[in-house]
């Protein structure tokens, strides 16, 4: 090398690409750029030391002019590529799967992201959390792969309630312990209907919401009747009055049914007519006097 001799005359000499390498660059040796050209592999540079045993081309250097398959062929993972080389994720994707790329503790899940990877590809790594993943992701793609409570309780109040129930189905909120219990939430942001809260029961087949709770989240005595099922001596004892009821088309003869006192619909307005059509008999309705 000393008297001039170039790379193509070292190997018709007999010297071998790695004795040819081990010469490492100038001055003692040749720039990377004329090894590759005259065909030397990643690996062999790569692993050429001096005579004192340090590497004479740095991953750097060898990034500078091998691609990313070169490299890997090379047995440099996604880590080396990634922390020694400078490449990005975008740059890797191609070459390594999600998991050796997350693996590797050089990529933020943004950077992932950005990639190309979603939300089912990063899940399933398990190398990133909920919260994590919320910053780069919204409520309906984190559901795929998460469910109601992990999004509620895992990202630190990222997402409102109306986000959430927009990317779930009522029966996937209902079947939660964060808002499965929450009727309010259910009828007044999920908007599950009066007949479907009727309907869901707990484990011992009793109703889970009763129709006080029902009265609470906003419903009506004419809807929880007529699309609820809701009988009316069940919404006289949830607290419903008989002015409310008679709004919500129930007949006076309903409303005597339900058992409510003739002294009190008397001093609610009703007539005598009224009062017979709610069932008292003429004795009784002369029994309140003048």
């Amino acid at each position: 090398k000393e008297l001039g001799f170039n790379i193509e005359q070292l190997g018709q000499a007999g010297f071998t690409q790695g004795e040819i390498a081990s010469l490492g660059g100038e001055p003692t040796g040749f720039p990377l750029n004329l090894l590759k050209e005259a065909g030397f592999d990643v690996g062999t540079l790569a692993n050429a030391k001096s005579i004192e045993g340090s590497l004479l081309f740095s991953p750097l250097d060898l990034a500078g002019h091998f691609d990313v398959a070169d490299l890997k062929e090379a047995g440099f993972g996604a880590g080396d590529l990634a922390g020694l080389m400078n490449f990005s994720a975008s740059d890797l994707a191609g070459h390594f799967n999600v998991a050796d790329l997350a693996g590797s503790g050089m990529f933020r899940v943004d950077d992932l992201a950005e990639a190309g990877f979603g939300v089912n590809d990063l899940a399933s790594t398990s190398y990133f959390n909920v919260g994590q993943m919320a910053e780069n992701f919204t409520a309906s793609e984190l559901a795929s792969s998460y469910s109601v409570d992990e999004i509620a309780n895992g990202t630190e109040g990222k997402f409102s309630a109306a986000e959430i129930a927009d990317a779930f189905s009522s029966q996937d909120l209902l079947a939660s312990d964060t808002y499965g219990s929450d009727v309010n939430f259910l009828a007044n942001v999920e908007k599950v209907s009066v007949n479907d809260l009727v309907e869901v029961k707990n484990a011992d087949g009793t109703n889970k919401f009763d129709v006080g709770q029902l009265k609470e989240a906003g419903f009506g005595p004419d809807v929880l009747h007529h699309e609820g099922n809701v009988s009316l001596t069940e919404l006289k004892e949830a607290g419903f009055g008989v002015d409310e009821l008679t709004d919500a088309r129930f007949t006076y003869e309903d409303i005597g049914a339900a058992g409510f006192e003739i002294g009190h619909l008397k001093e609610l307005g009703f007539n005598i007519e009224q009062l017979g059509q709610a069932g008292f008999t003429q004795g009784e309705i002369a029994s309140l006097g003048g």
